[in-house]
């Protein structure tokens, strides 16, 4: 059976390439980006709202798991792929690497100089969390409009903590004595 289009529509042969060829059309070399001496290969297409690349496959959806399975093979199952460059955008299979989930969550705190209003990590502004590192100075903003917006219960908590510092203090005196 034969389709008239009467000629309107231009029919264009569809060519199917490869995986490769599928992925590498996306990517754009950068002139700029560097990590350890090698260009970021950024990714072109639309990024994800966590400024990851997508790349569809049957199995796989994230481009950067896509170019580290094409390039340097399977990944184990216990491990994430970091991206060493910190680039989420990048493809680059040398800036690529297979590590447990928690070797990429430190070494993303890690890489962050400061919080997320701006403050710099200092050692003088930093505490340490059970989910990694504080900025003192947010801390502190926030426990100050606590305050401001929760007074009665502010006043209360202070008067408990300084009675437990005064029964501290009286436990310690009657040790030493």
């Amino acid at each position: 059976m034969e389709i008239d289009y009467n000629k309107q529509y231009p029919v264009k042969k569809i060519r199917k390439r490869s995986m490769y060829g599928r992925f590498l059309a996306k990517i754009k070399v950068s002139d700029v980006l560097f990590h350890e001496g090698t260009a970021c290969w950024g990714w072109q297409p639309k990024l994800d709202g966590g400024g990851y690349g997508r790349f569809r496959t049957e199995d796989e959806h994230y481009a950067h798991r896509m170019a580290y399975k094409l390039f340097v093979g399977s990944i184990p199952d216990d491990k994430k792929i970091d991206h060493r460059c910190r680039r989420r955008h990048c493809q680059n299979p040398l800036h690529l690497e297979a590590v447990p989930h928690k070797v990429n969550q430190e070494r993303m705190a890690e890489a962050k100089t400061s919080c997320v209003n701006g403050h710099p990590f200092t050692p003088e502004n930093t505490f340490k969390m059970k989910s990694g590192r504080g900025c003192k100075v947010c801390r502190y903003q926030r426990v100050k409009e606590w305050r401001e917006r929760n007074p009665e219960q502010a006043r209360q908590i202070n008067t408990e903590s300084k009675r437990n510092w005064r029964q501290k203090q009286a436990k310690s005196d009657n040790i030493i004595q």
